[in-house]
């Protein structure tokens, strides 16, 4: 009996325990409510002041002519061949080559940018700015000083600098000179234009554009012994990243096309050159074995025959090398024909 009544006593005491120490907590239940609050309001300070960053991906097929051609059969010659199969090494220098990424910004027009003031940061207007500024010349303060644009009516605009000090109101498409320099705005009327009132206007200097697309583009080999190359770029906009990415590339198959054209070209030019010679070293055999029989007659046969023969052995080895060129000819042709640059997006 005494001891049911001990082991009643001893969970009595274990619940008071439980009880007192939760009552010690409740009573501060308070800052409970506080530190919550403060973590949520961070946490969602946090969430609309950072600027998420993707990843756009694109796969690039370098076709391996090399391969191709030993697989025809064909016997190349070397010295006229346009060109060997490339290295995946030297296709991925080019793809990150200042003037290739130059290309991609003069076409996508990335030197200068569009922004509209959110609660907490800027968000960057791609493609959808209610304006669009064409620059004639900038000064260094462009480069380290925003410009304001304030859309006012239909017709004319107003312009502010850093500092919100307003330089001036003006025409569409009128030409403006400032501190900034020289250029024209114009009205964006393209679907889908954001309706934003003031737009801040950001000039890039293309040199610092390059070498900053240069170190966010990741070039590299897809899968190990093969002809797949991978872009990666790391951009806050998925859009401009692909946009990026898509122009890169048809620049690099456009700059591989034009490389390949004018190595032909040049090819041919030689060719022609050198079958003009050949024709007009032919024809000039040709009328000193006339001129030879003309001016000797037949008189001994065994030396004609053997002047003669001498002379066959000339134009066959002529024959012989325009034959050559000849055949160079028709495997830079076909090398031409064949020379693609596939692009899986």
């Amino acid at each position: 009996m005494e001891d049911k009544n001990s082991i009643f006593n001893e969970e009595s005491e274990d619940e008071s325990n439980v009880l007192n120490q939760l009552f010690k907590y409740i009573r501060y239940w308070y800052w409970f409510v506080i530190s919550v609050l403060i973590t949520l309001t961070v946490a969602y300070i946090y969430l609309n002041q950072y600027t998420p960053i993707y990843q756009v991906k694109a796969t690039l097929l370098i076709k391996d002519e090399e391969s191709l051609k030993k697989a025809k059969g064909e016997d190349i010659i070397e010295e006229f061949s346009v060109g060997s199969s490339k290295q995946l090494e030297n296709e991925i220098t080019v793809l990150r080559s200042r003037s290739l990424i130059g290309k991609v910004i003069d076409e996508l027009g990335l030197t200068t940018s569009y922004w509209k003031k959110d609660r907490f940061r800027d968000i960057e207007i791609y493609k959808t700015a209610p304006v669009k500024v064409n620059v004639t010349n900038l000064t260094d303060y462009a480069y380290q000083h925003a410009l304001f644009i304030k859309t006012g009516s239909k017709e004319t605009y107003q312009l502010f600098n850093q500092d919100m000090k307003m330089l001036g109101t003006f025409l569409y498409s009128q030409d403006v000179k400032s501190e900034f320099g020289s250029f024209r705005v114009f009205q964006s009327k393209s679907p889908g234009v954001d309706s934003v009132s003031l737009v801040k206007v950001v000039f890039l200097n293309k040199a610092v554009l390059i070498n900053e697309l240069i170190n966010s583009i990741q070039v590299s080999q897809l899968v190990d012994n093969s002809s797949f190359l991978s872009l990666i770029i790391e951009c806050s906009l998925i859009e401009k990243g692909k946009d990026i990415l898509t122009t890169l590339l048809d620049e690099y198959a456009f700059t591989s096309l034009e490389e390949k054209n004018r190595e032909a070209t040049n090819t041919l030019h030689f060719i022609e050159e050198r079958l003009k010679l050949i024709t007009a070293e032919l024809g000039s055999v040709e009328k000193d074995v006339e001129s030879f029989r003309e001016n000797k007659g037949i008189i001994d046969l065994s030396s004609e025959a053997n002047l003669f023969l001498q002379k066959i052995e000339q134009n066959d080895i002529k024959i012989n090398e325009a034959d050559v060129i000849l055949k160079g000819l028709n495997s830079i042709e076909e090398y031409i024909n064949n020379s693609k640059v596939y692009v899986v997006n």
